[in-house]
């Protein structure tokens, strides 16, 4: 005996909308306003409008359910997907496909007030950072590509795409890439402050640079005395 299965899709109706409080919400400091819900298209899309403030973006993330389509009416967006990176400005659009781990706009302290800064990095097999201590910040990394082992404590973590995971201050810890192709990853610093340690212990690198596999040519001197001056602990 068959049963009775009802299969009928509801008869979607053309509608037209504009942005109204009661569609609208704050959501870690942007404005979003849902213009198109589940309900008006039987599921098929949403469309949401929203208006971001330098310094309130996501963090990186990955979406398993759904496929993204950004376009910009007004300012300019970095994208970072995958391996990839786009400028996006007024007038463009970027997909994002699902399973694709991505992140907007990479950003410094004075970018956010001081709240937090994000950087991109890229790191060749067999190199890393030695064990040190952060008595200021807290870590939080994101594998964007390639494999990353991570020592936090007493305890070791090996990441792949996709995968996060918070380093808090005060704890020892030390990163290696321990795969075999350069890794790709994204950290997070709350609070900021860590980006100027870099730019006072780095070399400028050109705009096509790979991960280097051999320290830069001109080794910056009083590293662990600048540590010192923005509360980096490394051991002997």
């Amino acid at each position: 005996m068959k049963g009775n299965v009802n299969t009928t899709i509801p008869e979607l109706k053309a509608f037209k909308r504009a942005p109204f409080l009661g569609l609208s919400q704050w959501e870690n400091g942007n404005l979003t306003t849902n213009l198109a819900e589940k309900k008006d298209t039987n599921g098929d899309f949403f469309l949401v409008e929203a208006m971001l403030a330098p310094g309130t973006e996501p963090p990186p993330h990955v979406h398993t359910r759904e496929d993204e389509l950004f376009y910009v009416l007004d300012g300019e967006v970095d994208v970072y997907v995958g391996k990839e990176a786009f400028k996006v400005e007024t007038g463009e659009c970027v997909f994002l496909p699902r399973f694709k781990p991505h992140a907007f706009v990479i950003l410094s302290g004075e970018d956010t007030g001081g709240a937090y800064c994000l950087l991109d990095l890229r790191v060749a097999p067999g190199n890393g950072v030695p064990r040190h201590t952060h008595t200021r910040e807290d870590e939080a990394l994101f594998v964007l590509s390639g494999e990353l082992e991570a020592a936090v404590g007493d305890e070791i973590f090996t990441l792949r795409a996709g995968e996060t995971l918070i380093a808090p201050r005060n704890i020892p810890h030390q990163l290696c890439n321990s795969g075999s192709v350069a890794n790709h990853y994204l950290i997070m610093f709350s609070r900021s402050g860590f980006e100027e340690f870099l730019k006072a212990t780095s070399v400028p690198a050109p705009d096509d640079a790979v991960a280097p596999s051999e320290p830069p040519p001109v080794a910056v001197r009083n590293v662990f005395k600048l540590a010192a001056d923005y509360g980096i602990q490394f051991e002997n």
